[in-house]
């Protein structure tokens, strides 16, 4: 090689690898912006790549609006909605008044069904930018679905549940013989989780007749409560007369998969999980339990790929993102598990708020963990902040606390707490349960809590709440 050549080579690498943070470099010696890089390979379709390079970008500076804008937009035309309203959420964080991520998460709450929040942020935007043509363009289409929203979803289902039970429960004293009244009853007590009454009322509607044969649709409703109850032995055999009777349906071979899983036998379950997807391939539940299954046998790839197939038909599943994130944790991907925690936090919050807070307050309200993700802890030193807006009353507090690393626990705990609320004591803190120091690795907390006692149904929701944190050494 001549003296020339070997010149110009050496003066070409040293210009490519120029100091500068690992931003590449032009001809002219000009670094180039991450963004522009960036924005080429989305143009060129090389996804992955950028992708890695905001990943990167954004270890490096959180708070880069840029990368949470493109990976935000990313996320939407690949209808992520979820991972979308997490990064538009923290772009507001760093700006509350950023017109663009308001009209973002809009868009999002939009797909997801979240009716009052996407006309939150649509009014927050136009607060900021009165003549931001995009909200203006939008707001009416927002409220229209919100009016709908107000018009079909006025009450809590669950507090009509009792009023439904009680109008069934007529018609059967009026009608002794009427197995529609106990099938319509006996599914009311499923969504109650009253699941030995649901028992009660399908075994009674086997004995009668109808214009219908719902037969194996009552074999498969006592499977399931059987399975709730943990009368796993009589689950099955429900479950196996289910499947005799309708064997070209995709629920009973769903439900086989749940109750193999729930006992731990993962061949089983994947086994009729893959039934369940060929037999009904548009529905999410199918994905749904084929991807648990395949978690179970520690095939974290391909139940990566069945719980996005679940979040492309149902984006509002916040169970599939967390879930799908513990697979991810599993396969060492922690930023790609990070993301999905974060989506389900804004799936939780985000449907609370909407189907609950209809005159601006809770019953109770259990604040988010004071963790967020990405903080490093040296120790597993973690508070939590419990709020109540409720006015002044002494409330029990069932709790249970997880502490999962890579989607195994590690930790768990249950108590009941006593907490005086008034008007001036309404903020309860405590420590953290988990003393002990972790070693090395990605975690995830989770709190779920009700309130117990002074005429509360036992079998009221948990509510939950967890927080994503690391520990470094």
């Amino acid at each position: 090689m001549s003296i020339l050549r070997y010149s110009l080579v050496v003066f070409f690498i040293c210009a490519v690898t120029a100091p500068g943070g690992g931003e590449p470099a032009g001809l002219d010696g000009a670094k180039v912006h991450p963004r522009g890089e960036v924005e080429r390979l989305l143009r060129e379709g090389h996804e992955r790549r950028a992708l890695e390079m905001l990943e990167e970008a954004l270890r490096r500076n959180p708070k880069a609006s840029w990368a949470l804008k493109i990976r935000a937009k990313t996320s939407l035309d690949a209808m992520e909605f979820a991972r979308a309203a997490a990064d538009y959420t923290a772009m507001i964080r760093i700006d509350p008044q950023n017109v663009t991520a308001l009209i973002g998460r809009a868009a999002c709450f939009s797909k997801l069904r979240f009716e009052r929040l996407a006309v939150k942020d649509l009014e927050a935007a136009l607060t900021v930018n009165p003549h931001n043509s995009t909200a203006q363009e939008r707001l009416p289409d927002a409220l229209e679905a919100l009016s709908y929203f107000e018009s079909e979803v006025i009450e809590n289902w669950r507090e009509l549940l009792p009023a439904e039970i009680e109008r069934f429960s007529d018609d059967i004293r009026a009608d002794p013989t009427n197995q529609s009244a106990y099938r319509h009853r006996g599914s009311r007590w499923m969504q109650m989780k009253h699941y030995e009454r649901a028992v009660e009322d399908f075994r009674r509607a086997l004995t009668l007749e109808s214009k219908y044969d719902f037969t194996a649709y009552f074999h498969l409703c006592l499977a399931e409560a059987f399975r709730h109850l943990g009368r796993n032995d009589e689950a099955l055999v429900e479950c196996g007369r289910a499947l005799e009777l309708d064997p070209q349906n995709a629920e009973p071979y769903a439900e086989s998969s749940r109750l193999h899983a729930s006992l731990g036998k993962w061949k089983r379950a994947a086994a009729d999980a893959q039934k369940a997807v060929q037999l009904d391939p548009h529905t999410q539940e199918p994905y749904f339990v084929r991807a648990n299954a395949e978690s179970g046998l520690g095939r974290y790839a391909e139940s990566v790929k069945d719980f996005t197939r679940v979040i492309r038909i149902s984006p509002w599943e916040d169970a599939a993102h967390r879930q799908r994130g513990d697979a991810y944790a599993r396969l060492g991907k922690t930023d790609l598990a990070r993301r999905d925690y974060e989506a389900s936090r804004i799936l939780l919050d985000s449907a609370e708020y909407n189907r609950w807070r209809r005159d601006g307050e809770f019953v109770f309200e259990i604040a988010r963990l004071r963790v967020e993700p990405g903080t490093v802890v040296p120790e597993a030193a973690i508070h939590w902040t419990a709020e109540y807006t409720r006015p002044a009353a002494v409330l029990r507090i069932e709790e249970r606390w997880m502490l999962l690393k890579e989607g195994k626990p590690l930790f768990e705990k249950e108590l009941t707490t006593t907490h005086e609320i008034t008007p001036e004591n309404s903020v309860h803190r405590r420590k953290s349960l988990i003393t002990e120091a972790y070693p090395p690795g990605f975690y995830l907390l989770r709190l779920r809590a009700r309130q117990v006692g002074a005429g509360r149904n036992d079998q009221d929701g948990f509510e939950e709440r967890f927080a994503v944190f690391e520990v470094r050494r």
